[in-house]
Order: C-alpha cells, then structure tokens, then sequence
C-alpha cells in the first residue's frame, strides 16, 4: 500500500515538471520575443517617421518647368492635394505613369518642395514630395465614381 502511494506521487510529480516545463518554454519564448520588439520596436518608428501616406486618382498634372518636377492634383481619398513628383528622387513603381492623368496614386510623402514656373521662374506653390508610389493601369482603370 506504501508502494502504490510512493507510485502515484512520483507519477504525480513527473506529470507536474513536465507541465512546468512546457511552462518554463512558453515563459522563455515570450521573454525572448518581448526582448526583440524592445530592442528593434524604436528603429521601425524611426524608419517610418515623416511619412504621410496619400492617395487618390490623379486629376491634373502641371509641369513646374524650373524646378524640374510636376505638381499633381488628385481626388483625396487619403492625403493632401497637389503633391509633388521629383523625377530621380521619387520612387516609381509599376505601372510607372504618374505623370498620366486618369490613374490611381498610393503612396507616401515627405517633406515640402516647391514647384517653380514661368518666364521669371515664380514659386507657385509648396507642396509634400513623394517619396514612393504605386500607380494603377491606365488601360484598365476604372474613373472616380463610375461602375463598370
């Protein structure tokens, strides 16, 4: 009878730490993956700090012939409008027709630049630079508030 009862309790206790262990796993897990969003969580703010994304389908772009970039007025879904396009400094991706009117933008913006234009070079306005954006198929685009 002694026996049997020194069985179950070891029985028991075995149950019991590997219980724990699995515990122990889980605690050191979740340590582990706290630690590395403490370490890393201050460089991914930083590296989307001064980012405003925008969007919306382009309306009008007007050339700013002396400094050389376009400034582009869009439905503002997201975002202020105009926005500004530097050629060389903002990152185009497919379908690259940003200067077309008639397309969807999704993107995000930095800090203001100016658009400058005319005989005597006059500052028309200041606007966000673009920073990255994504355009729609001109061929397959779907205009502002129709259906198909």
């Amino acid at each position: 009878m002694v026996r049997a009862m020194s069985l179950f309790l070891i029985g028991k206790l075995d149950n019991f730490y590997k219980n724990m262990r699995k515990v122990f796993t889980i605690l050191t897990l979740s340590l582990v993956a706290i630690s590395a969003l403490w370490v890393f969580w201050p460089k991914l703010i930083i590296a989307t700090q001064g980012e405003t994304p925008f969007g919306g389908f382009t309306t009008y772009v007007y050339p700013c012939t002396c400094s050389g970039n376009f400034m582009i007025f869009h439905t503002q879904v997201a975002g202020p409008s105009p926005v500004m396009y530097q050629p060389g400094v903002s990152k185009v991706y497919p379908f690259s027709k940003i200067t077309d009117t008639g397309v969807w933008l999704l993107g995000n913006l930095s800090t203001n630049v100016d658009c400058r234009s005319g005989h005597h070079c006059h500052t028309i306005g200041t606007y966000p630079m673009i920073t990255i954006v994504g355009t729609s198929d001109p061929a397959k685009t779907v205009k502002a508030g129709t259906a198909r």
